[in-house]
């Protein structure tokens, strides 16, 4: 367990932790992407998370293929992603209690920012006043989670120092990235990932959901 400080500031995930579970079809959109890659004579890699794959995919891509028409190629997947995303967005909806526990903080005179793999334009198809937060969506950064530096960027823009905060999230890369910069790590058992998974990836504290979030933090002593 880190050392025990006051939390001034929280991060949370979206989906799975403030809102329903991504239906994305990622085994879909990577057998799709690979199809279309392979006909233009690419290969779709193989392995890690889908955004890391694009990377990959760019870091790797002929020489012959140029800046420009790699650069447009990585437009049209990006696009592409995004066309799901907000397939996925329409049928997923905010948590009930989602909008008491961000007043309650708020009233606690907590920060709050959300950070996100997602995209901002599906966030906010689900929960339009994630634009009253600080919104870190994926093209909002240079590091996206796993990286520590979203959760970092996002103490930054809350001014707040990282090790003050509490990110909540129900994947094991929201732990990860908690561990890796230095917060504390809370898992939520509202999404897709187990207590064991989520305990592996490094969270500090695991809840049922979001509503049980601020009352534990309390009870451990974490809250002014």
């Amino acid at each position: 367990m880190k050392k025990k400080i006051k939390i001034k500031a929280l991060i949370l995930d979206f989906d799975g932790t403030m809102a329903t579970p991504s239906t994305l079809d990622f085994d879909g959109i990577n057998q799709t992407l690979s199809l279309n890659l392979r006909q233009k004579g690419l290969l779709w890699p193989e392995q890690g998370y889908l955004l890391e794959r694009i990377r990959i995919l760019y870091e790797t891509l002929p020489r012959a293929w140029g800046e420009e028409k790699s650069n447009a190629l990585l437009r049209e997947i990006k696009a592409y992603i995004m066309s799901r995303e907000m397939e996925a967005a329409r049928e997923s909806r905010l948590f009930s209690f989602t909008p008491k526990v961000l007043a309650q903080a708020q009233a606690m005179g907590l920060s709050l920012a959300i950070a996100s793999r997602n995209c901002g334009p599906a966030i906010l198809s689900v929960f339009p006043e994630a634009r009253n937060y600080v919104l870190l969506s994926r093209e909002k950064v240079t590091q996206i989670k796993p990286h520590p530096g979203h959760f970092r960027e996002a103490a930054r823009l809350m001014g707040v120092d990282i090790d003050a905060c509490a990110a909540a999230g129900d994947h094991v890369m929201d732990m990860e990235a908690a561990a890796a910069a230095g917060c504390l790590g809370v898992g939520v058992l509202s999404g897709l990932s187990s207590a064991g998974e989520l305990r592996e990836g490094g969270a500090d504290i695991i809840v049922a959901g979001l509503a049980q979030l601020l009352p534990i933090l309390a009870e451990k002593g974490y809250l002014a």
